[in-house]
């Protein structure tokens, strides 16, 4: 979910303080307040419900907390002017600004609920929903297991498309010889911890090492940075990451591809908590 999806600036604060209580339950608005740097929760209060405006200092907290990027920040700035333009020109005004600092690519993305992806966990669901995209898609099942292979066959691919048809991430059609996939990319719309999603990430994880000594140097491309982080800097590090993948998506083709390809990033920390000291420092990158 990013800013990019709203029109409504207090529609957006009120998604990220759901956001907020669904990872802890116990965090009320009136910690929300005090995050924001404010005693009394009613100013905040007043401003989810509608009923005061949100004004620059609140806004600037708001983005600030949020980790908003520049750009990101502007966004949010001009949802507010849009909110309470005082007439249709200057309304007019910051609209054409809004989209003028809009990303010229913003990727369509559908979400499901983790629930739903518990069901489509293992690896060759969405390495069937990015193989309808190939330019030499055929819906054969046994075809479909033996290119993908890594164990699979007919049977498992027949109950692997079943099951995204039935979540309406496929459509087969009526001669059931074509099968078309959701527009967008496909994300989960709750960023906390899952089993489904741990399995998930390992099955990627375990292809991703075999393809070292399995691949060719020239189909992969592998690559590790040891760095030392402040953790102020932890949430930046993950937005790189998120934005390179992001740009990748933009590479994604749409009926014309040649072969499927799967990125894994991994950020973790390699050393113990013995103390809460930490600095940085340029690195050492291994290809």
């Amino acid at each position: 979910m990013t800013i990019y999806e709203f029109i409504d600036p207090i529609e957006f604060v009120n998604r990220q303080f759901s956001l907020k209580k669904e990872l802890n339950p116990r965090f009320s608005l009136r910690s929300y307040a005090k995050v924001l740097g404010y005693e009394n929760p009613s100013l905040l209060s007043s401003v989810l419900k509608g009923e005061r405006k949100l004004g620059p200092e609140l806004a600037e907290k708001i983005a600030i907390q949020l980790n908003l990027t520049p750009v990101e920040q502007k966004y949010f700035q001009l949802l507010i002017l849009i909110k309470y333009s005082k007439n249709s020109t200057e309304k007019m005004m910051y609209t054409d600004l809004l989209e003028q600092t809009k990303p010229e690519v913003v990727i369509s993305q559908f979400s499901v609920s983790i629930d739903s992806f518990r069901f489509i966990e293992d690896w060759y669901h969405l390495a069937i929903l990015e193989m309808i995209e190939l330019k030499d898609f055929k819906y054969d099942l046994g075809l479909m297991a033996r290119r993908l292979g890594r164990g699979l066959n007919r049977e498992l691919v027949e109950s692997a498309v079943l099951r995204l048809i039935r979540l309406g991430l496929v459509e087969e059609s009526k001669t059931k010889r074509y099968l078309k996939r959701k527009d967008g990319s496909f994300i989960i719309d709750k960023n906390i911890p899952s089993d489904s999603i741990k399995k998930h990430h390992d099955q990627f994880i375990q292809f991703a090492r075999m393809a070292i000594f399995d691949q060719p140097i020239e189909e992969r491309d592998v690559r590790s940075t040891t760095i030392t982080l402040k953790k102020k800097n932890f949430k930046k590090a993950q937005d790189i990451l998120k934005k390179a993948h992001t740009e990748l998506l933009e590479l994604s083709c749409s009926g014309d591809g040649d072969d499927v390809y799967q990125l894994c990033t991994q950020l973790f920390k390699l050393t113990n908590n013995l103390n809460e000291k930490s600095i940085n420092s340029s690195g050492n990158t291994v290809q």
